[in-house]
C-alpha cells in the first residue's frame, strides 16, 4: 500500500478509473484500476492489491494475448511489469485508460520541467 493515501481518498476522487475482470491469478473477479493522487492502484473492493507512483512509470500499454490481455508498465528503472490482466471484453476500455494515464503522466512531466526553470 502506498503511504499517505488512504483507500477512501483514492476511490472518492480518481482522475481515471476502469473496471477489469480478472485477478492476478487469472481467475474471474471484478477489480478496478484507479489513478488518483499520482498513484496507479489495482483495487479489490476496498483492498489495494498493488500500487505504483506514476512518476515511476515510463509507459503503459495493453499487450494482447490469446483470450487474455494485460496492462504492462515500463518503469523508469528499466523493469517491465504486468500490472493487471483482463479479458478481451475489457481491452478497449483499458487501452483508453492507459492512454489517459500516459496523457496525465506527460502533463505532470511538463509541469515539473516548468517548475524547475
Amino acid at each position: 500500500m502506498v503511504i499517505g493515501i488512504d483507500n477512501e481518498q483514492r476511490m472518492s476522487n480518481p482522475e481515471a478509473s476502469v473496471q477489469i475482470d480478472l485477478d492476478t491469478h487469472l481467475e474471474r473477479k471484478m477489480l478496478r484500476l484507479v489513478f488518483s493522487n499520482g498513484t496507479l492502484s489495482l483495487i479489490d473492493g476496498k483492498d489495494v492489491i498493488d500500487a505504483v507512483k506514476i512518476e515511476n512509470v515510463e509507459s503503459a500499454e495493453v499487450e494482447r494475448g490469446l483470450g487474455i490481455d494485460r496492462l504492462s508498465l515500463h518503469l523508469t528503472d528499466g523493469r517491465k511489469i504486468d500490472f493487471a490482466f483482463f479479458t478481451k471484453e475489457r481491452s478497449d476500455e483499458v487501452r483508453r485508460f492507459a492512454a489517459r494515464l500516459m496523457s496525465i503522466r506527460q502533463g505532470e512531466m511538463k509541469n515539473s520541467l516548468v517548475k524547475r526553470s
